[in-house]
């Protein structure tokens, strides 16, 4: 404008334009050029600080190219005090991966996009944003993710939090639960304490992996006295010294026994009279009892057969059965060394309630054999080689007995 009122003046006393119009209108074309992009180079600048600038940021891809991961990365974004910066989603649609949403890639879920990623994005958090998530490819995913040092953790439902705003509270870890393809066992802890505390408990295979993680849970229970039964010698003079430390008011009383030595085990039902029966004494390793199957049968099912009848014998209270999932339709020496301990319990349960005259003599029911007829005979299904403290219990009485134990009992 100020050009264009110079050339008026001019031409009052000049008659001749100082500027040329085509001068002024490529002036304008210019400036407008530069004021524009000196604000869009300003805005940027502070976009980019505030996303890339903070170097302690951690980088973090979001599971779900949908809906609710998209509303994650935005309120992820606007919170200028975070310390998690998206450089992509996952997503296991493969019509997807390969594209770009919000202007990030879309990375398929496979080993190979995770290492990928570690490579060359240095990434070190999975945010699953996915509400209801296949629960087969979440705990692949989850599997490679620990291989590979990648943390994983899960944001609450976005309807949940989208009027509150986002916070870092949001996120949490993920929970053995949520990869759980089944609805969680909850536990009556008040019944189980109620049953174990001040009794005397046995627990074989007391120096094993399972065994041992029983008999620091039992401890919590107040018992009077647990008996651990192992032939393991140093293991089980381990456990010993671990336990007067952990629950140094609870009696322990170590027993080195092989379960299949009856004069052996006759004279530990004799002398400290247990109420109840923790029977996790098992060759568990696969292979080994493919190479040993006369070891199996002769530990996982003459030793349960005669465990389960010194405790009728004594007047036990309670008989707990560990078994494994192996043992449904087993494929394995092990696994079906299982199962036919399984089904001895569950047939001499049968002929017990026969011989005392059970009202439902073909139910898992109580045994008045046993002793007082408020007891039970209970079995209990887990993987060996789980971590112990997992382990859910389950009471399986009335169960008809041409029914197997389901598997999710685990």
């Amino acid at each position: 404008m100020i050009y264009y009122y110079i050339n008026v003046a001019a031409v009052a006393y000049t008659t001749e334009n100082m500027f040329p119009l085509s001068v002024i209108a490529i002036n304008f074309f210019i400036n407008t050029c530069f004021l524009l992009s000196y604000r869009l180079f300003v805005k940027w600048a502070f976009r980019y600080y505030s996303r890339y600038g903070v170097i302690n940021k951690t980088k973090a891809v979001i599971y779900n190219a949908g809906r609710s991961g998209l509303v994650v990365r935005k309120a992820i974004n606007e919170d200028q005090t975070g310390s998690i910066r998206i450089a992509g989603f996952l997503d296991d649609k493969l019509t997807r991966a390969g594209k770009r949403l919000d202007g990030l890639p879309i990375f398929a879920t496979s080993r190979r996009s995770l290492e990928k990623l570690v490579k060359q994005e240095k990434i070190k958090l999975l945010i699953v944003a996915d509400e209801t998530p296949d629960t087969q490819i979440l705990n692949e995913l989850v599997d490679n993710c620990f291989s590979l040092n990648i943390k994983v953790q899960k944001v609450l439902p976005v309807d949940k939090w989208i009027n509150a705003g986002w916070s870092p509270a949001k996120l949490q870890d993920i929970k053995i639960e949520d990869l759980l393809d089944r609805s969680v066992i909850n536990i009556n802890n008040e019944q189980v304490s109620r049953e174990n505390k001040g009794k005397s408990i046995l627990v074989t295979g007391a120096a094993g992996s399972i065994g041992s993680e029983l008999v620091r849970q039992l401890a919590k229970l107040e018992p009077s006295v647990i008996l651990l039964c192992d032939k393991a010698e140093s293991p089980l003079h381990e456990l010993e010294l671990e336990m007067a430390e952990l629950s140094p008011a609870t009696t322990i009383v170590p027993y080195i026994a092989n379960i299949c030595d009856r004069t052996r085990m006759q004279q530990l039902f004799e002398v400290y009279e247990p109420s109840v029966v923790y029977h996790a004494a098992a060759y568990k390793h696969v292979p080994m009892m493919e190479k040993n199957p006369s070891v199996a049968v002769l530990n996982n099912v003459l030793g349960t057969k005669m465990l389960a009848e010194l405790s009728v014998e004594f007047g036990v209270e309670k008989f707990v059965m560990i078994s494994t999932d192996k043992a449904v339709n087993p494929t394995n020496v092990m696994g079906a060394s299982k199962r036919i301990a399984e089904i001895f319990t569950q047939s001499y349960n049968t002929h017990v309630n026969r011989q005392y005259k059970s009202p439902v003599p073909d139910t898992i029911r109580r045994l008045p054999g046993l002793s007082p007829p408020d007891s039970e005979m209970y079995w209990v299904r887990t993987d060996p080689l789980s971590h112990a403290s997992n382990i859910n219990w389950r009471r399986v009485a009335r169960l008809p007995l041409p029914t197997r134990i389901s598997p999710a009992i685990s």
